[in-house]
């Protein structure tokens, strides 16, 4: 069946326009799966914590009520349990770096279900109090549905990783009504940082239209309104750079926390359905305590950034922030679903509070305002947890309306991301992939060598040395090849071994020997080989840990296939990466 692309192009329809049109689509359809994902959330919230909280179970009573609270959080991770068995793999735990290999190292082909498996999912973590976020959910739902229009207009592997991205911008966008964090967002976050005009100009146009959609059912207001702060001026902002320190400090513990919990739960020998459930009693218990860390906690964030503090002492807020970070380790770590987008900003706005009501004690005459620190440092967390200055500088700004701490966030977000990398390393998303040992850093190269196997570069004329022959014969057969190595075979051409020319060095100069030896008596039985199903990646691995310059090529019963190069694999890698390159100049080119 011919494509919708190729149909469209019978009636002239460049691909530049083309491609506009379906960027603006997906952003359509994002923005609508935004609102469906939305909704279930508050209705999720509404039903556990008005239904069952209050009319169920009379939390609002106070008493030994408070302590039924933490059967909220443990009726949501029942519910993963027949949820994760009919979506295996697409329900616990935080799913966005898992997404992301899907997006690059697994063609962009991301599976439909995923669309439902992350509204419910997300709906029913954060709605019974699980500690997480929206916005992870969200920009993989944009992110598939991106994936299915790709696949249903059977476009090619990259055009495929664009409109994903597409999809992840209308989703942010529309969440937040921030069309520019959007696109920042796909391009930092999803794209891993890696700028392109062409993908840029698409990223807008589905980022404008998802929060088209989004303003046209929820209105044009900021998600949150803060005052206009004032700002002290340059006297002010290097009390800004210690905080920036202070939230790499922490965002550096959020990131190993939750990686440690999630190693933690992961060696826990009970079944895997059940870990949900222990992570949310835990989470529960400190729900009894601190019930503002339940949930995605926006209302809380919303008092904090509008500095209203009367009933959060220095010490409280503290709690808040150690709180926020064990609760969404545990609510994540254990196979809980959702984000750490949200608590990131929680914990910075958290963070904020603390440090802004604090220097407006040591620094009185300076006339503080807390609620403006607690903005700063909730986009600088998010940046030092993410690794995306840019995107967290523009979203603050636009969620709250108010350019007046354009300066002191670009101040903290710097130092923040920088004391955060050398304190952990990798990002929130991509520390996954170090402990995976996966390249993501090699997303492009791996993207452009998707799908070529050893068999399509592999030379399918190779040498060998006949198993009796001379050293002299093996040498001379090696000069005529230039090759380092070469597979010896037996009289049924199986191959038995292989011969290297540092194997046969030390008898060139004992002429007896020389004269007498054959190839089989030096030989090497246990020898290193390629299949010709291998894929590209792992033959250059394989050529990088074993260094040499040369592989045979072997099926399963010893017949030599063909041979492969390393000069050979790499001219083949750089050719495809330069070809990729040129294929992305721009948007007509897509």
């Amino acid at each position: 069946m011919q494509s919708l692309y190729g149909y469209l192009k019978r009636f002239k329809i460049g691909n530049t326009t083309f491609f506009l049109v379906v960027a603006a689509l997906v952003g359509l359809l994002s923005g609508m799966g935004n609102i469906v994902f939305v909704e279930a959330v508050e209705h999720s919230q509404w039903f556990f914590f008005d239904v069952l909280g209050n009319h169920v179970l009379h939390f609002q009573q106070g008493g030994w009520h408070r302590f039924l609270i933490i059967l909220l959080p443990v009726s949501g991770a029942l519910l993963l349990i027949p949820l994760a068995k009919i979506f295996p793999r697409l329900v616990n735990g935080y799913g966005f770096p898992k997404f992301l290999e899907e997006v690059h190292l697994k063609a962009a082909r991301i599976s439909s279900l995923r669309l439902i498996a992350n509204t419910l999912g997300a709906a029913i973590t954060i709605g019974s109090g699980g500690s997480a976020g929206r916005e992870g959910p969200i920009g993989q739902i944009g992110g598939t549905i991106g994936s299915v229009v790709a696949r249903w207009l059977k476009l090619s592997t990259k055009r495929t990783q664009v409109l994903v991205g597409c999809g992840a911008a209308g989703a942010i966008a529309a969440t937040f009504n921030a069309p520019i964090a959007g696109v920042l967002f796909a391009e930092e976050i999803v794209f891993l940082g890696e700028m392109k005009l062409n993908t840029f100009s698409l990223f807008v146009i589905s980022s404008a239209i998802a929060t088209a959609v989004s303003r046209t059912y929820y209105g044009a207001e900021s998600i949150f309104h803060t005052p206009n702060y004032i700002i002290g001026g340059p006297m002010e902002f290097p009390l800004y750079a210690l905080l920036g320190i202070l939230v790499g400090v922490f965002a550096a513990l959020y990131k190993r926390g939750y990686y440690t919990t999630w190693d933690f739960f992961k060696g826990m020998r009970i079944p895997t359905a059940l870990k949900p459930v222990v992570g949310a009693l835990l989470v529960g218990i400190i729900g009894i305590f601190m019930r503002d860390v339940l949930s995605d906690g926006y209302d809380v964030i919303r008092g904090l950034i509008n500095g209203n503090l009367m009933n959060y002492s220095l010490l409280f807020l503290g709690l808040l922030v150690l709180g926020k970070i064990l609760a969404t380790s545990l609510t994540l770590g254990s196979g809980g679903a959702g984000g750490m987008f949200a608590p990131s900003l929680f914990v910075g706005a958290a963070l904020g509070a603390f440090s802004g009501k604090l220097f407006a004690i040591l620094f009185p005459a300076m006339h503080i305002s807390p609620g403006a620190y607690a903005a700063v440092a909730m986009g600088a967390f998010l940046s030092a947890a993410t690794h995306a200055p840019l995107m967290s500088i523009f979203l603050l700004t636009e969620i709250t309306g108010n350019y007046s701490v354009m300066l002191p966030i670009m101040i903290a977000s710097i130092i923040g991301t920088t004391v955060s990398q050398k304190l952990f390393h990798d990002s929130i998303d991509t520390h996954y992939f170090t402990l995976k040992k996966i390249p993501i850093e090699r997303a492009r190269e791996t993207a452009a060598l998707h799908g070529y196997k050893v068999q399509d570069i592999m030379d399918s004329n190779p040498s060998s040395i006949y198993e009796g022959a001379s050293l002299q014969s093996f040498v001379d057969g090696l000069n005529a090849h230039q090759l380092t190595h070469l597979p010896v075979t037996n009289n049924e051409k199986k191959v038995v071994g292989i011969l290297s020319i540092s194997d046969v060095k030390s008898f060139m100069f004992q002429d007896d020997l020389w004269r007498l030896l054959i190839v089989s008596d030096i030989m090497k039985e246990d020898l290193n080989y390629l299949s010709e199903s291998d894929d590209i990646l792992s033959a250059q691995e394989k050529f990088d840990f074993l260094e040499i310059e040369d592989l045979p090529v072997i099926d399963e019963e010893r017949n030599l296939l063909g041979v492969l190069t390393r000069n050979r694999l790499n001219q083949f890698i750089r050719q495809r990466t330069l070809e990729d390159r040129s294929y992305e100049a721009s948007i007509s080119e897509l």
